[in-house]
This record gives C-alpha cells, sequence and structure tokens, in this order.
C-alpha cells in the first residue's frame, strides 16, 4: 500500500460536537496552565484539538495507524471493524485521555476512504459509547465514490 491515499470524511457529529468540544478542552487547559496570556488566536499547536486534526491527515496517508477493534469487548460489538487511535495533547505524560474511532471503505483490503467515527474522551468508555450511538453506517450517507478521490 505504499503511496496509496485514501479520502479522510468525519460523522457530521465530527466536526458540529467532537472537534469544539476539543478546542474548548483547549481553551480551559491554556487559561490554566498560561493565566497572564490570552488563548492564541490560531489555537494552541500542541492542543488536543490539533493533535485530532492531524491523526485525521494522517490517516489519509495511513490508513492502518490505528489499532483494530476485533476481539476487545462484546458490550462494542457493532465496533467490529472499526479503528482506533489513541492520543493526547504533546506534552502529556500519562496514558491518552482521548480516542478517535474510524472505519474504512468500501472495505480492510484497499480502502478507498477513511470515515471517521468519533473523536472523543476514553474515560468510562465514552468514544466507545458515543462512536456505537453513530453506527451502523450507511453507505448512503457516506461521500459518492467520485468525491473519494
Amino acid at each position: 500500500m505504499a503511496g496509496h491515499r485514501v479520502e479522510a470524511a468525519v460523522h457530521p457529529a465530527v466536526r458540529e460536537r467532537d472537534l469544539p468540544r476539543l478546542v474548548r478542552a483547549d481553551k480551559g487547559w491554556w487559561a490554566r496552565e498560561n493565566p497572564a496570556s490570552a488563548y492564541p488566536g490560531s489555537g494552541d499547536p500542541n492542543g488536543i484539538s490539533r493533535q485530532a486534526i492531524a491523526i485525521i491527515n494522517e490517516l489519509r496517508s495511513n490508513p492502518f495507524l490505528g489499532n483494530a477493534w476485533e476481539g476487545r469487548s462484546d458490550r462494542f460489538e457493532s465496533l467490529t471493524g472499526c479503528r482506533r487511535v489513541a492520543f493526547d495533547r504533546h506534552g502529556w505524560n500519562g496514558k491518552p485521555r482521548y480516542r478517535l474511532v474510524y472505519r474504512l471503505f468500501p472495505d480492510e483490503d484497499l480502502p478507498e476512504l477513511v470515515w471517521v467515527i468519533c473523536v472523543e474522551r476514553r474515560a468510562d468508555m465514552s468514544a466507545y459509547q458515543v462512536s456505537q450511538g453513530r453506527l451502523p453506517v450507511d453507505p448512503a450517507d457516506l461521500p459518492s465514490s467520485h468525491d473519494w478521490r
């Protein structure tokens, strides 16, 4: 698959809910860590929202970046076929607190589209609960194949 690039698209809720929530979390972190300076207008370059966007962009050239869900938990059986990427802001030393969940279309063998289902906190399995609520994915809801290229 060297050199094979795929298109990346996000579930509407990722754009409308998940990414704005990460930006708010970045602003809160910035205010706590840098009380004397305003949040940078272009955003915190080390922030979790920037990390999420960087991962989405990286998935275009490396759609297998995330770990496959298979065999994880019966509780989230509908996530079979999905992949997940653990991440956090640069400089975080603990276990990554966020998960990006996605699925490859039309299939894993030769994907043409990375469909990002959710970008959410890991705590309390939140990312997986939210992802499960956004599935199943109806292929009719995905961008048409001519938009993937």
